[in-house]
């Protein structure tokens, strides 16, 4: 699976084995795994990992701002991360229920614009914390943002946002 991405995106990405790659179309890339875990004798709860990756194009230095960034952030998981039946999707979770926190840093030695918040569902009850890195990719003129989320409800969320971090880090633009 990450050759696949490497193809199409001309990205790189380290994922756990167990982790599926599950959508990889022009501009969007959606990697999930699904498992139980016990947690200190408690009883097994449903824990859901995902990393998102989309591009596109670079046009203006005020698409690197935190109004802009998690504007897009929303049409994308909105669109992707729906639920037909009950007519649910995803949104960042507004600043005045559970405000995100936006800083400027180094990614590999390049500028990069970093985001960690909550989402939610809309129309539903689910939800849990994101990390979102968003970097140019000069060569290409497209902004690349990756991100992981979870979706832990019995659970500590700090170890999963941890391990999604780690594959997070291991993004390399070819």
């Amino acid at each position: 699976s990450e050759k696949k991405l490497l193809q199409k995106h001309q990205l790189s990405l380290t994922v756990p084995k167990d982790m599926k790659l599950v959508i990889n179309n022009e501009n969007f890339a959606a990697f999930i795994e699904k498992r139980m875990v016990s947690e200190k004798n408690t009883s097994a709860g449903d824990l859901q990992q995902f990393v998102i990756m989309y591009h596109y194009p670079y046009t203006s230095k005020n698409q690197l701002t935190k109004e802009s960034l998690l504007q897009k952030r929303d049409s994308i998981v909105g669109h992707y991360f729906r639920d037909t039946n009950e007519n649910a999707y995803m949104i960042t979770t507004p600043d005045t229920l559970a405000p995100s926190f936006a800083k400027e840093t180094l990614f590999k030695g390049s500028y990069a614009f970093e985001i960690r918040g909550s989402y939610s569902m809309v129309n539903q009850f689910r939800g849990g914390p994101f990390l979102n890195v968003s970097l140019i990719d000069e060569k290409r003129g497209r902004i690349v943002t990756i991100e992981g989320h979870l979706f832990a409800p019995k659970f500590s969320k700090r170890p999963y946002m941890m391990e999604l971090e780690t594959i997070l880090n291991s993004l390399y633009i070819e």
